[in-house]
């Protein structure tokens, strides 16, 4: 195992490298700010903290930030050619999974920090809570988590990952699961979001029909988005030996 972690660290830092270096990281840390950013233009309550937060961040901000991610996080190496490079034999697959999916991760979490601080700054200076951005953090957390899961190896499988995906979160998520009937349990900012109602006394109106059939709790969600990562790590090893095999 121990001789396992060294090429898994060095491609960990590569992918990361790779992937906070490219010039849409920048425009990734200002997207995931904007909601912090519109904060600063109203008088900020716990209820439209809330609204702004889920409404321009969770729902939308940050899926797209990590489907952006997570689809360049193999899916260039592939379009560039450079896999061969990346599977070194003998370098078991999984180490390769594993290593893109944490970098995936570690990329989103760093350009939505920002946003996330700075609104919970602004938040506990308007309202007096202190904690509150906690929700928040714990839900950015686990957004990144589940949706670098699925969307890892969807780059790596898919030519057109980004829009495979902004089709999944601006339809799917955006329209179909807000009016068919258990729908809303495909979604994955969802998750997200049964964490922060369960660590938040002061919900936004219109947050019930949101989560719809999903029963609000931070550790059931985090559970979800580890079970998505277990699945995703499992997924793209096989991809990456039937690629060995192609």
């Amino acid at each position: 195992m121990r001789t396992m972690i060294r090429p898994g660290v060095a491609i960990f830092r590569n992918i990361l490298r790779r992937l906070m270096q490219r010039r849409v990281a920048l425009f990734l840390v200002f997207a995931t700010a904007a909601h912090a950013l519109l904060m600063l233009t109203f008088d900020l309550t716990d209820r439209n903290f809330g609204e702004v937060t889920i409404g321009l961040f969770l729902a939308v901000a940050l899926p797209v930030a990590t489907l952006i991610t997570a689809g360049a996080a193999l899916g260039d190496e592939r379009a560039e050619n450079t896999m061969p490079f990346l599977l070194v034999k003998p370098l078991p697959r999984w180490v390769v999974a594993v290593s893109s999916l944490l970098a995936s991760v570690a990329t989103v979490l760093a350009v939505s920090m920002i946003g996330v601080l700075l609104a919970w700054l602004l938040g506990a200076r308007a309202t007096g809570d202190n904690m509150i951005g906690w929700p928040a953090f714990v839900a950015m957390v686990i957004v990144a988590i589940a949706y670098s899961a699925v969307f890892v190896p969807i780059g790596l499988l898919a030519r057109r990952s980004t829009l495979i995906g902004l089709a999944y979160i601006l339809i799917w998520e955006g329209i179909i699961t807000s009016v068919v009937d258990g729908a809303a349990a495909s979604s994955i900012w969802r998750i997200g979001l049964t964490a922060y109602a369960d660590l938040n006394d002061g919900l936004p109106r219109g947050v019930d029909d949101l989560l719809a059939n999903l029963e609000p709790g931070a550790g059931g969600a985090l559970a979800k988005a580890f079970v998505l990562a277990a699945v995703s790590i499992g997924l793209t090893t096989w991809l990456l030996r039937k690629r060995d095999m192609a």
